[in-house]
């Protein structure tokens, strides 16, 4: 994808972290979905590629744990994704959590994410600065 190619924001919404909460965001062109849920104990985003027999998480990863003793705050969550729609980015308050590219098959996480529990890439993929790359300029 070059510079010049915008993002589109599917999905923009406030969370509670330790609120159930389940928020999905479609690509403009495939059968590829995100999923954000919070269980009240953990914040989870899944990829998710829609087969028509059978939804299939391909990938997953633990954005946030949740304390009882933490102050409850809310945060704005972006879904975004590009226009070809195989690349699609999860930002929370303005910071990068998670990239995905379904065509490439790889993640990226951000060095505040938690952790991954990959099906898809196999491995844990470091944050490389490259990977917003076309998702930088769209938050205000």
């Amino acid at each position: 994808m070059n510079n010049n190619t915008p993002p589109i924001s599917v999905t923009r919404q406030k969370i509670i972290p330790g609120a159930k909460q389940y928020i999905q965001s479609k690509s403009p062109l495939f059968p590829y979905t995100l999923v954000f849920e919070d269980d009240s104990r953990t914040g989870l985003l899944y990829a998710v590629e829609m087969c028509k027999q059978k939804p299939s998480i391909i990938d997953a990863v633990r954005l946030y744990s949740c304390i009882p003793s933490q102050k409850i705050l809310s945060y704005e969550i972006y879904f975004l994704w590009t226009l070809d729609g195989f690349k699609a980015a999860c930002v929370i308050d303005s910071k990068y959590s998670m990239i995905f590219d379904f065509k490439s098959k790889y993640g990226f996480i951000s060095p505040n994410t938690m952790g991954c529990f990959s099906q898809w890439t196999k491995h844990q993929s470091a944050w490389q600065a490259e990977a917003i790359v076309g998702f930088s300029d769209f938050l205000p």
